[in-house]
């Protein structure tokens, strides 16, 4: 069974479920990452995750979520947002 991040997250916790005994792909991994990030509690520790997710899947749209939470400005704020909203589109297809 492939070795998950050290800490069990809500998505780590439910990877039975939903990649089964497979692998899963560096898309998929990202996700745990990013859902990693988002229940971080040190910021630090978050942003570091998030960069691990978007160097694995650069459209994952949870990790450019998590770097706009910590972004320095409200237009690096919304440049990142905008970042998750079109990774968001491109991953699913569509608005």
């Amino acid at each position: 069974l492939w070795e998950w991040s050290r800490r069990p997250s809500l998505l780590g916790r439910l990877r039975g479920l939903l990649f089964g005994r497979a692998e899963p792909s560096p898309r998929d991994r990202a996700r745990v990452l990013a859902f990693d990030a988002l229940e971080a509690a040190d910021p630090v520790a978050a942003v570091d995750l998030a960069r691990q997710a978007l160097a694995l899947d650069p459209d994952c749209s949870d990790a450019l979520y998590v770097l706009a939470l910590d972004a320095r400005s409200p237009t690096e704020r919304l440049r990142l947002l905008g970042q998750a909203v079109a990774a968001a589109e491109r991953t699913l297809g569509g608005q």
